[in-house]
């Protein structure tokens, strides 16, 4: 009979040995360089950083029993992101779990830290079943309030801040003092006009229609939608050069007005932020418009006279003309507003003369105003911010790079 001989139960579940992870690794992202450094220890957990040429977040996670794999956590400003990395040949594919959307980096190793050695058999550990639990997003904290002309106010991401942009408002990230290129954040304010979920698929139709415009972005950019869920809208720009824009647009509740922040620019810088941007949105709440008294009734704007004249090589004159126009506002208690531009030319060349009468192009809306802010909604249903100034029986409005002066009349 043959002896039957013991074995340790500890070199019956000695750990196989796996590749580390550890090292340096490059690539290219939304036309950005990308480089993640890993350091992977003799127990299976790896921390390391991601930097995408401006920006920095850390990460730390945990290697597979299999060694294929590694997930864990994406730290960017105090905001959380599950992510996950594989095996690809000689290099990784980095995954960033946005949701149910995921987006994967490939990157090739470029550097090296020296593998980290096997666990000393002599020291066995209970096997533990590997599980990966998600990481939850803290609450983000709220600083202070912003209120809109139209009656909106909003709980900003602790560290925010507001800035005009135009006629629309920025939002600032923590740290930021001016608009970044590779993350611009926009508060847009419209009206619901019968829209009572954010879900609604009007509001993805509308945010096309706006994005389109040039109104926001300037022309040269479309905008395709790629993806809906239940925060918000995704698209993608393009200025058919190859270039790329994400755009990821968050929506609060409607509340007979709704709220909505437009985020542009790069995913990597984006997506960290938007648990925050959707907590401040479910901060919002709404109020009656404010009207200053003073602005109530119907103010004319001076009337401008514009000459032109034709002339040949020589500059002798052949024709001229003469433009005169302007403006006048109707603001009513109704919170309703009535823009009338008049205009009349006269043409005068080779012994004719034409008189185009006059013309009136009217504009109606709603409109708010308090404490030197004022906002106009017109048919598209955005409203468009400004400043004014009473000055005695004038006021001066300015929205975005347009400047009206009025009078009473």
């Amino acid at each position: 009979m043959p002896l039957l001989l013991p074995i340790p139960a500890r070199i019956v579940a000695a750990p196989t040995h796996f590749q580390s992870f550890s090292g340096d690794y490059t690539g290219k992202h939304d036309g950005g360089n990308v480089k993640v450094t890993l350091k992977q220890d003799s127990n299976g957990g790896v921390t390391g950083t991601f930097h995408d040429g401006s920006s920095t977040a850390t990460l730390s996670g945990t290697v597979a029993p299999d060694g294929k794999t590694l997930s864990g956590k994406f730290t960017y400003q105090g905001i959380n992101l599950p992510f996950e990395i594989r095996r690809k040949g000689a290099g990784i594919e980095f995954v960033m779990k946005f949701g149910t959307e995921e987006e994967m980096m490939s990157l090739s190793r470029t550097g090296g830290i020296p593998d980290a050695p096997p666990p000393t058999p002599s020291k066995p550990r209970a096997a533990e079943p590997h599980t990966t639990k998600p990481t939850p997003t803290p609450p983000a904290a709220q600083g202070s309030d912003y209120t809109h002309p139209a009656g909106l106010r909003i709980g900003l991401p602790k560290g925010w801040k507001t800035q005009p942009s135009g006629p629309l408002m920025a939002l600032l990230p923590p740290g930021t003092t001016k608009l970044d290129g590779d993350e611009v954040y926009l508060l847009l304010v419209g009206e619901a006009n019968g829209i009572s979920s954010k879900t609604d698929p009007r509001l993805g139709q509308f945010m096309e229609q706006v994005l389109n415009s040039g109104l926001i972005l300037g022309k040269g950019v479309t905008f395709q939608r790629t993806g809906q869920d239940s925060n918000g809208l995704t698209f993608q720009g393009s200025n058919g050069s190859g270039a790329t824009l994400y755009v990821r647009c968050l929506f609060s509740e409607p509340k007979g007005r709704i709220a909505a922040v437009l985020a542009v620019g790069l995913k990597a810088k984006i997506a960290p932020r938007e648990a925050a941007l959707q907590n401040s949105l479910a901060t919002v709440s709404a109020s009656a418009p404010e009207r200053d008294s003073r602005l109530l009734g119907n103010w004319k704007g001076t009337t401008a006279t514009k000459s032109r004249d034709a002339r040949d090589a020589v500059g002798r004159q052949q024709a001229s003309s003469v433009t005169d126009s302007s403006t006048t506002y109707q603001l009513g208690g109704d919170g309703r507003f009535v823009e009338s531009h008049w205009s009349r030319t006269i043409a005068i060349g080779q012994g004719v003369s034409l008189d185009s009468g006059d013309t009136v192009e009217r504009t109606n809306g709603l409109w708010a105003a308090s404490n030197g802010k004022i906002a106009f909604c017109e048919a598209n249903g955005l409203y468009l911010l400004g400043s004014y100034q009473l000055q005695g029986g004038s006021v001066v409005i300015q929205i975005g790079d347009r400047v009206i002066t009025l009078s009473h009349g």
